[in-house]
């Protein structure tokens, strides 16, 4: 009662109903719909079984497809609207199969959630389902993502789950959440169990053979109700000497019972009976009767007989009245005689044209070489499942073609699909299922292609050695000059990266390649690491950004999608900024459409490392907040970088303790096997945070940690490290009276930028000399840096130079000459958002002699970066379901930044938002983040 209200109130709730099998979970269940029903809610309903676990989205179907198939066209599009679109592709409103990888999950996840609340829109919806401990994966995974996001939404979730030792550990997920409260229902007290049993078997009944019912039964309600139909039917007496019948019966009641019912009835009902224990829960008439041999005319009677007896609902589509009561004929079965029925289950669902998912259900319980085309439609059913991003399942579906009988090229194949599928759940089988396709394949296109698969498993699983080592072998067998062989050195450069020893030979066959565009996608890939390699080693900038620029141009969507990584840093290192950010809004964008949220997130992290070199940080800081709050779990392989960025962008804000925070958190949920050079961006935020408070021997051990590592993995060039090492690593040495030692390496720094070329990192290095040097030379330093800077997108690291030249005047006793300086670099620090630098050029222009007013943070300046994009992107008219969406957030976030920016700004409208954020400067070269 106090769930539902809370959902009428849109307070939403998850009610978990827990206890053994006949314990009266389905009973409170069925009350609490007809609860639900009264109060004018729509109740959407759904049952797990045994037979259909293996179902992707299962239970989902069951609860939206009735509802999508009843509603007119113009309310199922409205309730399909906006990100409820992704869900789409389960319901045939999508036809598009997708690729199989963690977006098409997340996407689904994500737009069911959406649909939930559109149906939540009219009136308050309850979502109730029986036997939760039975649902498919995919279901688990949207109900922990609905659980986290329930919470001031007009929704209600009653599910009944019985408990087991080998319990998912996607359930367990779910009912340790915090959000969701948990009802395990006593027991049938001793009273009651005699009041029972003297209302059914006599009111003289015995207190001994009562409490002989109570101890045999434990008072569990199902257990009680079927033994005392099978002492009833025994006509034993309710005396204390019939105790010792109650414990012989009460053990297997249930099955006693039942086959006692059964065998009470003609044997069409028995027939139909075992039928529906095969085909499972939801069974129709022509189905039944099809297993059954029955007639027609003999379906409605049986039926009705089944039902009389407690056994069976009668009216199809056919159900047992409880679990166990299926449970208990489908065990009546013999072992053999079940699989042969599923056998001919398999082939009546195939006539009947049931979807793939469905016929392959019976084809995993039948034995192999049973039906006719198994393996066919065991691979349309794991397609289907990879399509919905159901993994698991597609996997068991595979797994299970394997054992029918077949050729070795078509078992190759198999071990294929199986190993490409596994290697997305993360599988440590994924690398013998690939080697068993090489073995087993005589066509030297497949084997490559396996060995491609091998070498991109590999290289997953940390063994680069190996992979290095299984594609070479590929590229000498396979010597045709194609796409498939361009892929192959595509994943050997890949794999040879990460190897010191084979660094410079994956870079000598980059070097040796003729590479055109048009090639395929295999080339392309090849001139984005080309790019890379080039820009690591400081080499030729212009024809480094150029080959990626032409690459990635001449990419698809998708091949966008996968190979951004290589391409965006060697373009941020060349200095290419604007215009990289304009492409990261364009695939940003792409990825919020379709739904694909990790991409989103990886891609905000890249965005957020741009607006931190363009001097954007509250863009910066937002983008990178956002990925880490969009993903619940942070175990992926961008996690580092995101906290590693968003902790050297918390510096630049002046919240260094909560920077130090960040780096410990990364560090915390960075995966136990991450390779070092995963590792790198937290390694350079830790020597970034340790320079900031001071602490110099930290800075200095993490700055040359930081550069043996870039060193191990050939990045020479002090670009693609930001700060670069060795400028972390002068600070230090500055800082504990090492200044030799400083200079050299800062001048090393300044050779090696000034080789490169591009503004940003020369005019750092610059910068970091003329305070290194001091006196004249110093300022003639810090005058090359600004001057190199003026023009640069770089706002941050130019207003950073004019604070020191600003700060080296002043301390050459040229206090008028300083001012200048000063005050602009205070008004960049502000207009990027860079407190620290901010705060520090305030007090220079005051030792200068200047009187600065301090900066009051009202208005627009007093918003936190998400609440200055959801106050955007609501000015530029969205709602608060369309930011949401955008955003892969719940509403009731969107709600509460809108409320703080509200108040922050002192309006109380939506039509002010544009007028108020309008008072904001816009920062110079800042391309804006929506």
């Amino acid at each position: 009662d106090g769930a539902i209200a809370a959902a009428q109130n849109a307070g939403g709730r998850f009610l978990v109903i827990e206890g053994p099998p006949g314990i009266g979970k389905t009973s409170l269940l069925a009350n609490g719909r007809a609860r639900a029903t009264a109060a004018g809610f729509l109740v959407l309903q759904a049952r797990g079984s045994e037979l259909e676990s293996g179902f992707s989205f299962g239970i989902v179907r069951q609860l939206f497809e009735p509802v999508l198939a009843q509603a007119k066209p113009d309310h199922k599009a409205t309730l399909l609207h906006g990100a409820a679109a992704h869900a789409g592709r389960l319901f045939g409103a999508e036809a598009e199969m997708a690729q199989q990888d963690e977006d098409v999950a997340f996407s689904l996840l994500h737009g069911l959630y959406w649909l939930t609340l559109n149906l939540s829109e009219r009136r308050p919806l309850v979502i109730a389902i029986d036997d939760l401990q039975w649902a498919d994966t995919p279901s688990l995974r949207w109900l922990i993502y609905l659980a986290r996001r329930i919470e001031g939404q007009g929704v209600c979730v009653i599910a009944t789950i019985r408990p087991g030792s080998e319990e998912s550990p996607l359930l367990s997920e779910l009912l340790v959440d915090p959000g969701i409260a948990v009802l395990q229902p006593s027991a049938l007290s001793l009273n009651s169990v005699t009041a029972l049993v003297r209302a059914e078997l006599g009111a003289d009944a015995d207190e001994a053979f009562c409490l002989a019912c109570h101890r045999a039964t434990g008072g569990n309600p199902l257990l009680l109700r079927e033994l005392m139909r099978t002492l009833a039917a025994g006509d034993v007496r309710p005396i204390a000497t019939s105790a010792t019948v109650v414990e012989r019966a009460a053990p297997d009641a249930v099955a006693r019972s039942v086959r006692l019912r059964l065998s009470r009835l003609p044997s069409e009902a028995g027939r139909l009976a075992r039928a529906v224990a095969i085909l499972g829960d939801g069974v129709d008439r022509e189905r039944a009767a099809a297993l059954t041999d029955l007639e027609h005319r003999q379906i409605a009677p049986a039926a009705a007989l089944l039902a009389r007896v407690d056994l069976l609902r009668q009216r199809p589509p056919f159900a047992f009245i409880h679990p166990v009561v299926r449970n208990a004929v489908y065990e009546s079965i013999r072992a053999e005689e079940r699989e042969s029925e599923h056998a001919r289950a398999a082939e009546i669902v195939k006539t009947a044209k049931a979807p793939p998912a469905h016929i392959a259900a019976h084809i995993l319980l039948a034995p192999p070489g049973s039906v006719d085309g198994a393996v066919a439609i065991l691979r349309d059913a794991a397609r289907e499942a990879v399509s919905e991003g159901g993994l698991e399942g597609a996997s068991s579906y595979l797994r299970r073609a394997l054992d029918e009988p077949i050729g070795d090229e078509e078992r190759a194949a198999l071990f294929v699909e199986l190993g490409a599928i596994e290697l997305n759940l993360g599988s440590t089988s994924t690398v013998e299922y690939f080697r068993e396709a090489i073995m087993l394949t005589d066509d030297p296109k497949r084997r490559a292609q396996a060995q491609l698969h091998l070498g991109r498993a590999l290289y997953r699983a940390g063994r680069d050695e190996e992979g290095v080592r299984v594609v070479k072998e590929a590229l000498n067998e396979w010597t045709h000059a194609d796409d498939l062989r361009r892929r192959l050195e595509a994943t050997l450069v890949a794999n040879a990266t990460r190897l010191a020893r084979r660094l410079e030979e994956a870079r000598r066959l980059l070097d040796s390649l003729e590479l055109d565009v048009g090639e395929g996608q295999g080339a392309r890939m090849l001139l984005c690491l080309r790019a890379y390699h080039e820009a690591a080693r400081g080499g030729n900038r212009e024809r480094a950004a150029a080959e990626v620029q032409q690459a990635f141009g001449a990419m698809s969507d998708d091949e966008q999608r996968s190979a951004y990584v290589a391409a965006c840093y060697t373009l941020l290192v060349s200095d290419h900024l604007d215009e990289t950010v304009h492409l990261l809004d364009t695939l940003i964008a792409h990825a919020r459409k379709v739904g694909a949220v990790f991409n989103f997130a990886g891609l905000s992290i890249m965005r957020a490392t741009f607006h931190y070199a363009l001097g954007a940080l509250p863009e910066a800081e937002s983008d990178a907040r956002t990925a880490l709050q969009v993903v619940p779990d942070r175990q992926v392989s961008w996690g580092t970088w995101a906290y590693g960025w968003l902790a050297q962008i918390l510096v630049e804000r002046g919240a260094v303790h909560e920077a130090a925070a960040t780096v410990n958190a990364g560090e915390g949920e960075t995966p136990s096997g991450a390779d070092s050079f995963s590792r790198l961006p937290l390694l350079r935020a830790r020597a970034v945070v340790a320079v900031a408070r001071g602490d110099h021997q930290t800075a200095l051990a993490d700055a040359v940690a930081l550069g043996e590592t870039l060193a191990a993995y050939g990045h020479s060039n002090p670009a693609f490290s930001y700060p670069s090492w060795r400028s972390l690593a002068a600070q230090a040495q500055f800082g504990l009276g090492q200044t030799d030692e400083a200079l050299r390496l800062i001048r090393e720094d300044v050779t090696r930028a000034r080789a490169w070329g591009a503004p940003r990192t020369l005019g750092r290095a610059l910068r970091m000399l003329g305070v290194l040097e001091g006196a004249e030379t110093g300022l003639e330093r810090l005058r090359e840096a600004v001057g190199l800077l003026e023009h640069s997108p770089a706002r941050l690291e130019h207003a950073y130079a004019l604070a020191d030249l600003g700060g080296a005047l002043r301390r050459a006793n040229r206090r008028t000459d300083a001012r200048e300086p000063l005050r602009r670099a205070l008004e960049m620090a502000h207009q990027c958002g860079a407190t620290r630098l901010a705060e520090r050029a305030h007090d220079e222009l005051v030792a200068a002699g200047a009187r600065p007013r301090r900066r009051v943070f009202t208005g627009v300046d007093a918003l936190t970066p998400s609440e200055r994009r959801i106050a955007a992107m609501a000015a530029d008219g969205l709602s608060n379901r369309e930011i949401a969406q955008a955003l892969f957030v719940t509403l009731r976030t969107v709600e509460m930044h809108l409320s703080q920016a509200f108040r922050k700004l002192d309006i109380s409208t939506r039509t002010q938002l544009p007028g108020a954020l309008a008072t904001s400067p816009q920062t110079p070269g800042r391309v804006p983040a929506g």
